[in-house]
């Protein structure tokens, strides 16, 4: 971002030079993503049989759009696992940059980008919550609302201190994604909006929910939910539990549709033929763009 100074226009100096000719240079840098993963279900259909198994060609059509949408199904699935894994891989770079103590992810502090309201809410009202309560504690859940609310102020002003590469960015609340795991948005929604009779000045911003980020365990425990356990871009192992959000601009990551296709073999001698859906999907994480993660820990 070019830097701004104040014009003379208002106070020349008889004599002085005001020359136009100065040449200034832009800075200027280019980012390219290409990373991208290629998802492949192979789908056989026989000729003869499949033929001879229905009466006419609507129960045909039917038979031949089930599969169709089984496939289209499954390309869901991959995407939104592979959604997930690209916040994922964010969540565990920020909270590399602004936690990391000789190696190790200290989850017991807080820092600007990684924010750990647990410790903030201790700290402000000289208490000792524990993680295992925090989802039934109005007082935590007022608290933590109103600090997820501050930083959505906080990222419209220009700031180098939400994103890894320290830019200069803002991030106007059009452009604004909110993602919170449902156990705390539930908590909140409810053991707040049924107690408050102005329920509206504590509501989250326009977000929305996971039931978890990599996996339910076997329970659907908060430990289990809240957990991620990831080898970063950066080559670094993250485990970290008691996630509960991440706020951050639509620029910072992202999932693209690249290229869907589909490809056809025909045996002859079995008489079937065997199409190969494929869809090639980009993804990305840009550390210059604003990103911040909200934990208890």
């Amino acid at each position: 971002m070019p830097e701004a100074t104040e014009s003379d226009s208002w106070k020349l100096v008889d004599g002085q030079d005001y020359s136009p000719d100065i040449f200034y240079q832009p800075e200027v840098s280019a980012k390219f993503f290409n990373s991208k993963v290629t998802f492949e279900i192979p789908l056989s259909f026989t000729e003869k049989q499949v033929k001879e198994s229905f009466s006419n060609a609507s129960q045909l059509n039917g038979f031949l759009s089930m599969l169709a949408t089984s496939v289209e199904n499954s390309m869901t699935v991959k995407i939104d696992s592979l959604v997930m894994k690209t916040i994922n891989n964010m969540i565990g770079e920020t909270l590399v940059s602004d936690l990391d103590n000789e190696g190790v992810v200290d989850l017991t502090g807080t820092g600007v980008r990684a924010v750990n309201l647990l410790a903030l809410y201790n700290s402000e009202y000289d208490d000792t919550l524990t993680k295992e309560k925090v989802l039934t504690s109005p007082e935590f859940i007022r608290y933590a609302t109103y600090q997820i609310g501050l930083y959505s102020d906080r990222m419209k002003k220009i700031s180098k201190l939400f994103n890894i590469g320290g830019k200069d960015r803002f991030t106007s609340a059009d452009r604004q994604q909110t993602v919170l795991l449902s156990d705390f948005g539930k908590a909140s929604s409810v053991f707040l909006g049924a107690d408050l009779n102005n329920s509206e000045n504590v509501t989250l911003p326009t977000h929305e929910v996971v039931p978890y980020w990599q996996g339910s365990g076997t329970d659907y425990s908060f430990n289990e939910v809240s957990k991620i356990d990831v080898k970063t871009a950066g080559g670094i192992d993250v485990q970290a539990e008691g996630i509960i959000g991440v706020m951050f601009d639509r620029e910072a990551l992202g999932v693209t549709n690249l290229d869907r296709r589909v490809t056809t073999n025909y045996n002859p001698k079995a008489e079937f033929y065997t199409n190969f859906y494929k869809f090639d999907a980009g993804y990305f994480n840009d550390m210059n763009e604003n990103f911040v993660v909200f934990y208890v820990g």
